[in-house]
């Protein structure tokens, strides 16, 4: 995508399993520089529930970000979060949940619950994206709550690799 002139930023999804042993930092950086591309342009997702402050991977966390790489929390609020994970590790990013987002224009509490990762998101200084927007509605509301970015249907449905670049020419023409 990068050779047809699309610089992305993309996130892929790890478990703390993958990031044992203290070369593990180095071997991504390299593996994402063999292929030409930029660790700083990548964000590494962990989902909340692998979250372990005192894990041993902490430190990889640590030179991960060092090279550059982006730290997210994925699925915020599904998990067993407490705000020593966020004050103690170094995350970039908070993504909260589908379960939160849907309908979160009709419902309360969930419309609370979204307000709420915004807001600590907002104080922890990590950028917030939420997962699963389907409706123009939940983005409304998102957006007027201070959230930097969505992701899900309403901007596109899952799609081929082949299919994306054609995609993106026709969304920034739209955008235009």
């Amino acid at each position: 995508w990068q050779a047809q002139g699309l610089l992305l930023d993309l996130s892929i999804t790890i478990s703390m399993r993958d990031l044992q042993g203290i070369a593990t930092a180095a071997a991504y950086a390299a593996a994402v520089r063999a292929r030409g591309a930029d660790p700083r342009r990548l964000v590494l997702e962990l989902t909340e529930s692998d979250v372990e402050p005192a894990s041993p991977a902490l430190d990889v966390l640590a030179r991960l970000r060092q090279k550059g790489f982006g730290l997210a929390v994925d699925d915020y609020g599904t998990g067993l979060s407490s705000l020593e994970q966020f004050s103690a590790l170094p995350f970039t990013e908070l993504k909260i949940d589908r379960g939160f987002v849907a309908n979160c224009d009709r419902d309360a509490r969930r419309r609370g619950v979204v307000e709420s990762a915004l807001a600590l998101s907002r104080k922890l200084n990590l950028r917030s994206v939420a997962e699963g927007v389907q409706t123009r509605e939940e983005w409304n509301v998102l957006r007027d709550a201070g959230c930097a970015c969505a992701q899900g249907w309403l901007i596109a449905k899952a799609m081929p690799a082949g299919e994306f670049v054609a995609w993106a020419a026709a969304h920034r023409a739209k955008a235009g």
